[in-house]
């Protein structure tokens, strides 16, 4: 490996250059940080102002400009966090229950205000009362009966955004009420034959060679060839003693001009240009006469060894010869199949079930050396325990659809709610009904709403709020 030694003075350069561009991007970044915040801080959204100059600090903590900055924007903050608080009792107080959720959660995640001593301890007492109260409203409770041998224990348990109901069933509007049973099942075996063939080797025959008619075929190409080259071996030798003749016959013209009178300079380079293009055109010939011989020596040389090869090839090789044989193969299914009984609000749907173990067999077949596959077929036990797993699956599937109707209804509900007030107490329990709380659109929707009525000096992570910091 190649090693590069640099002279002092110009490592020291390049040492000075990184620190100075490590310099200008650090002073770029930081500058962009203060504008963004500045124009944040222009616009009262204090929030976003302080996170630009928290940034801008991490790179140049001694900057007191920024930290000034900071502390003012940090003013703004908690006066608007004091009046979100503020908010928040007037709609605890005012059964809004979904709004003071929402605000009591922005003032923890802020960790404010600050100079209200023993507000976090309300706020903090209030959200929790609020979600559990809320969550309790919002989620969809199921009261499922069933035989747990057939279902399995806690069937609502793997069912994602439910509450299971201990207690009695009440008919609240988020409240639904299962009886899962399976029917008596049928018990079927099939069986379907099919037909295979296969071949096996059953004897020998003589046949002809085939190594013999591609010999011949070899031979007749390569005679084909060697005919070529002689003709065009005899063809450049012809041209060779006509060049040689053309030669002497220049030469001695050229003998004869320049002992007559008159005989010019122009013309005896016209001469020796005649001369040399005569010769260079023999070399030429010569060496295609030279390739041409060394081409028809090589195919000579393998038309021999080829009809050397055919004198000594057998006429006639042994050839195995096959024959079909034909056997059955059964395909055998094992069929369970039954039906869940899913009574809810007085009306029963039957749900069909059918679980199937499949497996194939055959008798061994020696002549075509396969050995016997013999029938392995599940249990009866193991058989019905997959139907089991599958009426539990049924029923799971069942809850979980009534969970996606319930959620799709109560986003209906919020969007066709009279007033902005009973829209967004709908859209906080939406939210609260499932684990992905609300869309990006319903969450910005909300956040415009409050900051409208709040101001903009902060912001509301909607999902974030719901589910606590």
């Amino acid at each position: 490996m190649n090693k590069f030694y640099l002279p002092n003075s110009a490592a020291h350069t390049i040492h000075v250059t990184l620190f100075l561009l490590v310099i200008f991007l650090g002073g770029c970044t930081h500058s962009n940080l203060l504008s963004k915040g500045d124009t944040y801080a222009e616009q009262h959204r204090y929030e976003l102002a302080i996170a630009q100059y928290d940034q801008a600090l991490q790179i140049k903590p001694g900057r007191n400009d920024t930290h000034e900055k900071l502390k003012q924007a940090e003013v703004g903050f908690q006066h608007w966090l004091r009046d979100i608080n503020d908010a928040a009792d007037i709609a605890y107080e005012g059964d809004e229950k979904g709004r003071a959720l929402i605000l009591y959660g922005k003032v923890l995640a802020a960790g404010g205000p600050k100079e209200i001593p023993g507000a976090n301890l309300q706020a903090e007492a209030r959200f929790q009362a609020l979600q559990t109260a809320l969550m309790d409203q919002s989620l969809l409770q199921v009261k499922a009966t069933y035989p747990v041998p057939i279902f399995g224990q806690d069937l609502e348990s793997d069912v994602a955004d439910i509450l299971p109901i201990l207690n009695d069933y009440s008919g609240l509007p988020n409240q639904r009420e299962y009886s899962f049973t399976l029917d008596e099942f049928d018990k079927k075996i099939t069986e379907q034959d099919e037909e295979r063939i296969g071949e096996y080797i059953s004897g020998t025959q003589l046949v002809e060679n085939p190594e013999i008619d591609r010999l011949q075929n070899r031979i007749h190409h390569l005679n084909h060839e060697v005919k070529e080259l002689r003709h065009d071996r005899k063809k450049y030798k012809h041209r060779i003693r006509d060049a040689e003749r053309t030669i002497a016959q220049i030469e001695d013209d050229h003998a004869e001009q320049e002992v007559q009178d008159g005989f010019t300079q122009s013309q005896a380079e016209r001469n020796s240009e005649e001369l040399k293009q005569a010769k260079a055109q023999l070399r030429k010939t010569r060496r295609k006469l030279r390739k041409t011989i060394s081409a028809l020596e090589d195919y000579e040389d393998r038309l021999h060894h080829t009809i050397d090869n055919l004198d000594v090839i057998p006429a006639t090789i042994a050839e195995d010869v096959y024959s079909t044989h034909s056997y059955f193969v059964t395909h055998s299914a094992y069929i369970l199949t039954g039906e869940v009984l899913v009574t809810t609000a007085g009306h029963t749907v039957a749900y069909p079930l059918e679980v199937v173990d499949n497996d194939s067999y055959h008798d061994a077949q020696p002549l075509l050396e396969l050995n016997a596959d013999p029938l392995v077929q599940i249990s009866a036990e193991a058989l019905i325990a997959k139907l089991h797993a599958s009426a539990r699956t049924v029923a799971q599937n069942i809850i979980r659809d009534e969970v996606q109707k319930y959620r799709a209804d109560l986003l209906t509900s919020a969007n066709t709610a009279v007033g902005t007030k009973a829209r967004f107490e709908k859209l906080v329990n939406y939210g609260l009904s499932g684990r992905n709380g609300v869309s990006r659109r319903v969450a910005n929707q909300m956040e415009e709403e409050l900051q409208a009525a709040y101001g903009m000096e902060g912001e509301f992570p909607i999902n974030r709020i719901l589910y606590g910091f």
